[in-house]
Parts: structure tokens; sequence; C-alpha cells
């Protein structure tokens, strides 16, 4: 575990909570495996995928070296949706698997992917239609954006279509208490308290482009049931303490670190970052520990591996 979260710490340096809940869904993931022909849908700059395979980033690496728009960012542009031509393969290293295919919407996270190295093979597609594979094509399928889609039922019904007989799908599902970790949700959306609109600037667009379907656990197996899919294994991860820290985190000065990174000498950048992670490594080590052993109900996702019946 150690070192998964220091790849994830170094490569999320300016950001570490979204370390902290990568972290937190790689240990969730622990009773699924990609078996060929596997195929990860919503498969973004593929780096998640990579470091859970065991690879291994080099330092000078991480994924704010490609975005774009940085002044834009409390108007919720996306600035990870950017392409850096310069970034070599072999800054990527040692992953003890590989995935065959990824499949995005996005050419600039497919083009991110490209020298990460996690897939054999890159499609370019929305996960909101059809799906540009013939019926019973794989033996295991990632996805963590089911809830970001206009229609999960449609989205499941398509997984359930690729997959071939006794196939698995591991799918990262929110829990309707996720809802409850908002700030922005709880002090904005529903109490309408003015006073609160300034949360607006951390919240980025999240509930209303990200977290679009939130379900309790009889819900989506209901879903699932619907769709010819049983579960062979389910557990849920990312307590509502994580969530909580990840809900702010260091989302409001991102704009600043990242100038700030910028104008650091190429010299004394590495030497800052390792410092950096290693202070962040501190705080996040403790929190993981917690979140494993905390096994209360308070935890808002789901991680499920389904079965194709």
């Amino acid at each position: 575990m150690n070192n998964t979260l220091k790849q994830l710490l170094s490569i999320y340096w300016l950001r570490p909570e979204t370390a902290l809940w990568r972290q937190c869904d790689i240990i969730a993931m622990k009773n699924f495996k990609f078996i060929s022909p596997s195929i990860e849908i919503g498969s973004g700059d593929g780096l998640f995928s990579f470091i859970r395979s065991g690879g291994n980033v080099n330092i000078k690496y991480d994924v704010f070296s490609s975005t774009s728009n940085i002044d834009k960012f409390f108007k919720n542009v996306d600035v990870y949706d950017h392409y850096n031509k310069k970034t070599p393969s072999s800054y990527f290293t040692n992953p003890k698997y590989k995935i065959d295919i990824g499949f995005d919407h996005k050419k600039s996270l497919l083009l991110k992917s490209k020298p990460v190295g996690i897939y054999k093979d890159l499609k370019k597609g929305d996960a909101n239609k059809i799906l540009p594979f013939e019926s019973e094509s794989f033996q295991s399928l990632f996805s963590n954006i089911i809830y970001w889609l206009r229609e999960p039922n449609f989205a499941i019904s398509e997984i359930s279509r690729v997959l071939a007989p006794n196939g698995k799908a591991c799918l990262m599902l929110p829990d309707e208490s996720f809802l409850e970790c908002s700030f922005y949700n709880n002090y904005y959306l529903k109490k309408k308290d003015k006073n609160f609109k300034f949360l607006n600037l951390i919240d980025r667009g999240r509930f209303s482009s990200n977290i679009k379907h939130a379900k309790s656990q009889k819900k989506w197996e209901k879903l699932f049931r619907d769709n010819n899919l049983r579960v062979f294994d389910h557990n849920k991860h990312l307590s509502k303490e994580i969530v909580y820290a990840w809900d702010i985190g260091f989302r409001p000065f991102f704009p600043m670190l990242k100038k700030m990174s910028d104008n650091l000498k190429i010299s004394s950048k590495e030497k800052v970052k390792k410092e950096w992670i290693n202070n962040l490594f501190n705080y996040a080590k403790p929190l993981i520990e917690l979140e494993k052993n905390n096994l209360s109900s308070r935890k808002t996702f789901h991680c499920y591996v389904l079965e194709k019946r």
C-alpha cells in the first residue's frame, strides 16, 4: 500500500485529496482481476489503472503537466482537457498487466493515456450510447463513470450485453448517503441560504455534471438483476470522513498552487515535490488506515463485482 499511495500522491501532489480517493478505490477493488479480453469504460488518462497495476511513474510527471485554462478554473472549465505531446513513455514503468481496450469520449484523455501504456488499444466513443462492440466481447470490464451518464439503466444493460457469459464487471457507484457529504448540497442547494452561495466555487459543477445518480444498495442491485447480472462481490468504501476531506481538499487553492509549481526552477522543483509528498504521506497513510479499519455503515460508495448470468 505504501508504494501505491506514494505514487498517487506524486501524480496528484497539488490535489492530494484525489490520491486519498483513488487509494480507497484500489483497496475496494481487491477482489477484481482483469481477464482478457478486457475493457475499461471511462478510461481517462489511464493513470488510475496504471498505478493499480503496480506501475511506477517518474517523479518528474504529474497530472498537472498537461492542463490548460487554469485562469478559468472557477468558471467550471475542465482544465484537464488538454494534451501535452512532450510526455515520454519512459516515465511509466513496470505495470504487472495490461488492459485490452481503453474506452473514453475525450480525445485528449486517450492521447494522454497512450504513453502510459496500460491499454493495448484505445477506442473513442460515448458510453451514453450503444457501445461499439459485439455482444459477449469481454471477459472483464471496469468502469467508475456509470453515475456520470444520463441513463445508468441503459449503460448497465450495455455492459451486460458486451460481457461474455460468466464475465465479470467491476463498477464504482455512489450510495445515496454520498450526497450528505457535500457542503454545497447541504448548505446551499438544500437550505437555499445565499450566504453559502460561494460554495459554488468549490463544487465547480460536480453535482450537476458528475454526480448525476446516487442510489441505495437495494436500488442499484435491482438494476443489476433487471439486466441479467448477479452480485459476485460487494463492499462499501469511502467513509464520510474521507469524503468530507475530499469535498474541499486543496481545490480552492489549486490555480495558485499550479502557478507556484510552474514558477519553480527545474533544479529545485523535484526536491520540493519530494518533501511535499513525504509530508503529505504522514497525513494520508493514517487516514487510509482508518478507512481500512472502519467497518461502520458510514461509507458512501459501492464497489460491485458483477457476473453475467
